[in-house]
């Protein structure tokens, strides 16, 4: 059988290895089903590496129940971008699969990624859509994203700074060819998930073609120690999120600049949207005056208007309510 240069095959199988990795941080009553969802996949061969982030709850007693399941992995706590790095080394898959560990995989989400994969030798990444639930009532919130099912290239307008009229789905919904992470891996690190998804969201669909399928394969579970999903008020860990971004890719990819720089002007926004300073990420002032040196002189004034329009903005839309 010949498989496509997108994914190879691994030598003990005719069939790709898949991975899961699965981050974890002090999430002991939630950790048991993300892995159980993996071990429940109808495709095989699957390798699941779990990575706890220095978890201070009962997650190490829960993970290594699982004994030989799964791999585990005990660090200190780094931030979710630490995970991703670390599972990535760790892994043997040509296919990889990210899951959060409040989030579930339905059973034939694999098989579907390694079907896509093998079906177009062009893309390197698979995104899905992901079912938003509350986790007490299972009452469904929302279906995100939304939008055709298919092959998608976003490369020129995501080159050129244009606008993208996609948002791709949070971590559970993205799966990778090895050969594209091993392009983007390892990714910089901060605390917490200020590096976070994004960066790899960004980065793969800004250099290759992917494919987009517009039917839930996963599951975002809503509940009350959520850190991003469905939280209130969440300007300023977003705001801080995307101009630390910015930053990194503008220093790892220089021809993504006028992306870089459009991110980094919507984090400005969002940052002015926060109603207070939150002391564990004083990082981003650090990272924002950088950010501003390496601009040219002739290009600094245009990011300072972007900016000012930016909460022009905001200013309206706080006088209309």
């Amino acid at each position: 059988m010949t498989h496509p240069s997108n994914i190879s095959t691994s030598s003990t199988s005719t069939k790709p290895l898949v991975t899961i990795i699965i981050n974890n941080y002090n999430y002991e009553q939630f950790i048991s089903d993300a892995i159980n969802s993996a071990l429940a996949q109808t495709y095989h061969p699957v390798e699941i590496i779990v990575v706890d982030d220095g978890s201070t709850d009962r997650s190490r007693d829960v993970i290594n129940s699982y004994g030989s399941k799964l791999n585990p992995i005990f660090k200190e706590n780094g931030g979710q971008a630490s995970t991703f790095n670390t599972g990535f080394k760790a892994s043997q898959g040509d296919v990889i699969c990210l899951l959060d560990s409040d989030d579930l995989f339905h059973p034939e989400k694999v098989l579907e990624v390694v079907s896509a994969f093998q079906a177009d030798e062009n893309i390197r990444w698979f995104f899905h859509q992901l079912k938003v639930e509350h986790l007490s009532t299972k009452e469904v919130i929302r279906l995100s994203p939304n939008r055709d099912s298919g092959p998608y290239d976003f490369r020129e307008p995501m080159r050129a700074g244009s606008s993208v009229e996609f948002s791709p789905p949070s971590t559970s919904g993205l799966c990778f060819s090895r050969v594209l992470l091993q392009e983007i891996l390892p990714m910089p690190e901060a605390e917490d998930i200020v590096m976070s998804d994004l960066y790899l969201k960004l980065s793969s669909m800004a250099l290759y073609k992917g494919f987009y399928l517009n039917r839930p394969l996963g599951v975002v579970r809503v509940h009350s120690n959520n850190r991003y999903t469905e939280k209130r008020g969440r300007h300023l860990l977003k705001g801080n999120i995307e101009i630390t971004t910015a930053y990194y890719l503008r220093q790892k990819w220089r021809f993504l600049s006028r992306l870089s720089n459009n991110l980094f002007c919507l984090g400005m926004s969002d940052l002015s949207k926060a109603k207070k300073v939150d002391l564990r990420y004083q990082n981003t002032g650090y990272i924002l005056s950088k950010y501003l040196r390496s601009i040219s002189p002739l290009g600094q004034p245009k990011i300072k208007l972007k900016i000012s329009f930016f909460c022009l903005k905001i200013l309206l839309k706080r006088l209309k309510n």
